[in-house]
C-alpha cells in the first residue's frame, strides 16, 4: 500500500498480530514510581569496525575514551558522536520494554522522509536522531530530547527525571514547536478542525565512552494546542531575509542593535550563487543548522579512509550531507585530485591542457613532482590536500555587536601522510608540493572560472561565518531573533554521494630533463572491478574471511609481496580484533589495489612505455592521497574579537543593510548602534508569533486512516492491524508469540525497519531492527537500574523459524 502517491520509493508497512496484549500504555511507565533514570546499555549492538572520520575504527576510539572517562579527548567524542547518536533508537525500546506494547505502534516521524528528498530543514535532526519523535498517526506522540548541556559534571539525581524532562522539553521547542505544528496540521486536514497533541517527553544524557544512554523514566507530559514561539527571542524578519537575498546582495556581515538585526551587504553583479544557482534562504537555513545543530564538530566536509583501498568515505560535519553546502564542499575536494594529477574526476578526462589556458604557468603536483631533482629515487609519496579558513578575515566591533567579512577566501593546504624522506627540513611540505599549494591560492580566481564550486566556496564560508558570529552572541545571552525559524525552510531534493571512488591512475613519470612529459592513464576500471568483490549491500564482510581472502591474492613470487604477506600474518597471529584484523586487511588490499592499476594496463600504452624503459628512460610510480575541507569559522572569529572596526558608509562599493522593514540603502549616512541587549529574564507577548512567510509543512500520512482507525475501535487495534497485515503483505505471524513490525522506505537503500515480538502478558521478548546494511536482533535484559540490549544471533537466510515477515 502506498500511503504517499507524489513519491513512489518510500512506503510505510505495518503489521501486527492478535496475539500481543494492549494492557499496558506506552504513556505510563509501571514501576516508575521512584521518578528516576535508567541506564540503557546499547554497546554490544555497535559495529565497532566502522571507520570515524579519521579513518580510525569506531571500537579502538570508543575503548580510548573508556580508558580515560575523567578526561576525554573532546575531538574523539567528535569523531564519535555523528556514528552513535544514531543509536538513540533504544530509548523507545527500552520504555517499551519497562511499560509493555502501546495500543498502536509508534512511527519515527524522522524517516517519513528519505535522506535527499526534499522537505523542511528541521527533518534531518530527526533523522539523525537528535531528536528523536515518534507518533501513531492518532495525536499521541513520544520524544526523547538531550538534557541541556552544563558546565561540569552533572550528576544524575534519582528525584529529577522529571525536572529534566521538562528542561529538554522547553531547551527544544524552538525546534520541536515546528514538528508539532506539522503534524496538528496534517490531523486537521484529515478531521477538518484543530487537535491537540498529546506528548510525553523523556530526557536523555548520552555516554558514547560506554555505549549507554542515561533515560528519564518519569517524563514531562504536555497536551499541545499551541505551537506559537515562547515569547523569549525577537521574531526573524523572513520577510526582510528574501528581499535581501533577492536583490543581489553580497553578505558581508551583520549589525546587531539592540534586538534587531540587520543585514549587511553590497550589490554585486553577478549575484551570489552556488554551483549557478541564485542563494535561497534554503543556503542559509543549512548553514544555520550546521553551526547551531552541528553535532558537537564543526562543519567540514572530507574524503576519508574506507572500508576498501579503492573508495573514499564522504564525511560531513556540521550535518551538511545532501544539501547544497556539502556538494559545494566536496566538489572543490576531490578538484584537488585534478590539481594533483591533471585528470578531472567527474569525467576521466586530461584537462591540463584547458587549465593553461587560463593560468599558462599551471603543472600538477605530479608534474612538479617528476621535474624535481631534489624528487630522485623517491618512489612514492601520500599528500593530504585541504582548504582551510586560515586567511578569511572578519572584524568584529569591540562590542562583537558588528560583523564585516573582509575576505571569504579559503586557504589551500598540504600535510604528508607518509614519506621515505628522512633527515631533511622538507620532508613535511617538499618542493614541489609546496609550489603546487601556493600556485592554487595565487590563482585561486583564475581557477575558479574553470571551476565554479571554488567560487561557491568562497559564498559557504560567508553563510558559516556569519552564522558563527550570531552563534558567539547567542551564547553570551545577546537578544538574537529566532532563527529556528529557518529550519521551517523546504531544502531542495538532493542526494550527495556516500562514497568517492579513488582516482586511480597508472602515473608514468619521466626523468629530470626528460623531452616527455608526464603521462597519466585513469584506471575508472580497476575500482569498479573491486567494488564487485565486495558486498552489494554495503555491509562487511566477517574480519576473518576479509583478511584471509586479502592474504590469499598477495603474490608469493614476488619478493615485496611475500615479505607483506609474512608481517601481516605475524601481526595477526597473536589473536587480533575485528578492528585490528581490518587495519591490517587494507594494507593488503591496497598492494593488490597498485598491483592491478600496474599490471592491467592496456596494450598499446603499456608498450609505449616498456619502449621508453628500453630506451634507458627511468619511470616511476606516484600515489596522490586524500583532502578535505575545514569549514569551522570559530578561530575566524577569535581572531577578529576585540579589532577597531571601520565601515565604509558612503563610499564606492558601499554596504547596505536590511533592517526589519526590508534591505534599504544607507549609503552616506552611519547607523544609530547601541551595541546588543541581553535576552529578557520573562517572555514577550509581542514576541508570541510566527513570522510573515514561515514556511508551513505537514507531516507525511503515517498510521491508521480514520477509516481504518473506526475499524480499530470496533474489532480492537491488532485486529484491524492484522487484516491491514495480510492485506499489504501476505504475512502470517508468529500467533502465539505475536509481532509487530514497521517498514520505511521499503524501494530505498535507506531501509528501516523495527520489529518486535511480545508475549501473551504485551511484554517485549526481542526487537529486530534494520537500517540499510545494518540489521539486529536483540533482547531487552531489564533490571531495576537498566535495560541492557543484548544481541540475538540472527538466523541464516532463507530459514527463519521465528515466523518474522518476508521484505518482498
Amino acid at each position: 500500500m502506498e500511503f504517499r502517491n507524489r513519491r513512489m520509493s518510500l512506503r510505510w508497512v505495518l503489521c501486527i498480530s492478535i496475539a500481543i496484549v494492549a494492557a499496558a500504555s506506552a504513556f505510563s511507565l509501571l514501576g516508575a514510581e521512584d521518578r528516576g533514570w535508567i541506564d540503557v546499555d546499547y554497546s554490544r549492538l555497535v559495529d565497532r569496525r566502522i571507520l570515524a572520520h579519521n579513518g580510525e575504527a569506531v571500537g579502538s576510539i570508543v575503548e580510548r575514551l573508556a580508558a580515560a572517562p575523567d578526561t576525554m579527548n573532546p575531538a574523539d567524542l567528535a569523531l564519535v558522536d555523528p556514528l552513535l547518536e544514531r543509536y538513540a533508537f533504544v530509548l523507545p525500546d527500552a520504555i517499551e520494554a519497562l511499560a509493555g506494547a502501546p495500543q498502536l505502534p509508534m512511527v519515527e516521524l524522522g524517516w517519513l522522509w528519505e535522506p535527499g528528498e526534499a522537505g523542511p530543514a528541521w527533518v534531518e535532526l530527526l533523522r539523525s536522531r537528535r531528536f528523536l519523535v515518534e507518533s501513531d498517526g492518532q495525536g499521541r506522540l513520544r520524544v526523547f530530547l538531550p538534557v541541556p548541556q552544563k558546565r561540569g559534571p552533572l550528576p544524575i539525581s534519582q528525584r529529577d527525571s522529571e525536572e529534566a524532562a521538562h528542561s529538554a522539553w522547553d531547551a527544544a521547542w524552538p525546534v520541536l514547536r515546528h514538528v508539532l505544528a506539522a503534524e496538528r496540521a496534517r490531523l486537521a486536514s484529515l478531521r477538518g478542525g484543530e487537535t491537540a497533541l498529546q506528548v510525553s517527553a523523556y530526557p536523555y544524557r548520552h555516554d558514547p565512552a560506554h555505549g549507554r544512554f542515561s533515560l528519564g523514566v518519569v517524563a514531562h507530559r504536555v497536551d499541545v494546542s499551541d505551537t506559537r514561539p515562547r515569547g523569549d527571542r525577537p521574531p526573524l524578519d523572513l520577510a526582510a531575509w528574501t528581499r535581501f537575498l533577492a536583490e543581489t546582495r553580497r553578505l558581508q556581515g551583520g549589525l546587531l542593535a539592540g534586538d534587531e538585526l540587520q543585514l549587511l551587504g553590497s550589490e554585486v553583479d553577478p549575484a551570489p550563487a552556488l554551483l549557478g544557482e541564485d542563494l535561497t534562504l534554503a543556503d542559509l537555513a543549512v548553514a544555520y543548522r550546521a553551526v547551531f545543530h552541528g553535532s558537537l564538530a564543526e562543519p567540514y566536509m572530507s574524503l576519508d579512509k574506507g572500508p576498501s583501498p579503492q573508495r573514499s568515505i564522504v564525511n560531513y560535519g556540521g550535518r551538511l550531507r545532501d544539501t547544497k553546502l556539502g556538494l559545494v564542499s566536496l566538489l572543490c575536494d576531490i578538484r584537488f585530485k585534478t590539481f594533483s594529477q591533471g585528470i578531472d574526476p567527474l569525467t576521466m578526462r586530461d584537462i591540463r591542457t584547458e587549465l593553461r589556458q587560463v593560468v599558462p604557468d599551471f603543472k600538477s603536483h605530479l608534474e612538479r613532482f617528476s621535474l624535481d631533482a631534489s624528487a630522485r629515487g623517491l618512489m612514492s609519496q601520500q599528500t593530504r590536500l585541504w582548504f582551510y579558513p586560515d586567511s578569511v578575515e572578519a572584524i568584529l566591533s569591540p562590542q562583537a555587536d558588528v560583523l564585516v567579512m573582509r575576505r571569504a577566501r579559503m586557504t589551500a593546504a598540504s600535510e604528508r601522510v607518509g614519506s621515505n624522506i628522512s633527515n631533511d627540513s622538507e620532508a613535511k611540505d617538499p618542493a614541489w608540493t609546496r609550489g603546487l599549494v601556493s600556485e592554487i591560492n595565487r590563482d585561486y580566481e583564475a581557477l575558479g572560472r574553470v571551476f565554479p564550486e571554488l567560487e561557491s566556496l568562497d559564498e559557504t564560508v560567508r553563510l558559516l561565518t556569519f552564522f558563527s558570529w550570531l552563534k558567539m552572541l547567542d551564547d553570551q545571552g545577546a537578544a538574537i531573533p529566532d532563527l529556528a525559524a529557518l529550519l521551517t525552510v523546504p531544502l531542495p531534493a538532493l542526494r550527495t554521494p556516500r562514497s568517492f571512488p579513488q582516482l586511480l591512475a597508472f602515473n608514468a613519470l619521466p626523468g629530470v630533463g626528460s623531452r616527455h612529459d608526464a603521462q597519466v592513464f585513469p584506471r575508472p576500471d580497476v575500482v569498479s572491478a573491486l567494488d564487485r568483490l565486495s558486498p552489494e549491500d554495503g555491509s562487511w564482510l566477517p574480519a576473518k574471511l576479509r583478511f584471509a581472502r586479502a592474504l590469499s591474492v598477495l603474490d608469493n613470487r614476488a619478493p615485496h609481496e611475500k615479505a607483506l604477506a609474512e608481517r601481516l600474518a605475524g601481526l595477526a597471529s597473536g589473536g587480533s580484533s575485528d578492528e585490528q584484523l581490518d587495519a591490517l586487511t587494507y594494507q593488503a588490499e591496497r598492494q593488490r589495489m597498485h598491483d592491478f592499476v600496474l599490471k592491467t594496463l592496456a596494450p598499446e600504452p603499456r608498450n609505449a612505455l616498456v619502449q621508453r624503459q628500453k630506451s634507458g628512460e627511468t619511470l616511476r610510480v606516484f600515489s596522490v592521497g586524500i583532502g578535505g575541507l575545514d569549514l569551522g569559522m570559530k578561530k575566524v572569529l577569535a581572531r577578529a574579537g576585540g579589532r577597531q572596526l571601520k565601515l565604509p558608509w558612503g563610499t564606492d562599493g558601499a554596504m547596505t543593510q536590511a533592517r526589519g522593514a526590508g534591505a534599504r540603502s544607507s549609503a552616506g549616512t552611519r547607523p544609530g548602534r547601541q551595541g546588543w541587549v541581553r535576552r529578557p529574564a520573562s517572555p514577550r507577548d509581542e514576541w508570541r508569533h510566527d513570522p510573515a512567510g514561515l514556511a508551513r509543512t505537514m507531516i507525511p500520512e503515517h498510521g491508521f486512516s480514520s477509516s481504518q482507525a473506526t475499524r480499530a475501535e470496533a474489532r480492537g487495534p491488532y485486529e484491524a492491524s492484522r487484516q491491514l497485515g495480510d492485506q499489504l503483505l501476505n504475512m502470517a505471524g508468529d500467533r502465539d508469540g505475536g509481532w509487530a513490525q514497521v517498514v520505511l522506505g521499503l524501494d530505498s537503500p535507506d531501509l528501516r525497519s523495527r520489529r518486535v515480538s511480545f508475549d501473551t502478558q504485551g511484554d517485549v521478548t526481542e526487537i529486530e531492527r534494520i537500517e540499510g546494511a545494518w540489521r539486529r536482533r536483540f533482547r531487552p535484559l531489564r533490571s531495576a537500574a537498566s535495560v541492557v540490549m543484548e544481541p540475538v544471533e540472527l538466523a541464516p537466510a532463507g530459514d527463519d523459524p521465528g515466523g518474522n515477515p518476508k521484505l518482498p
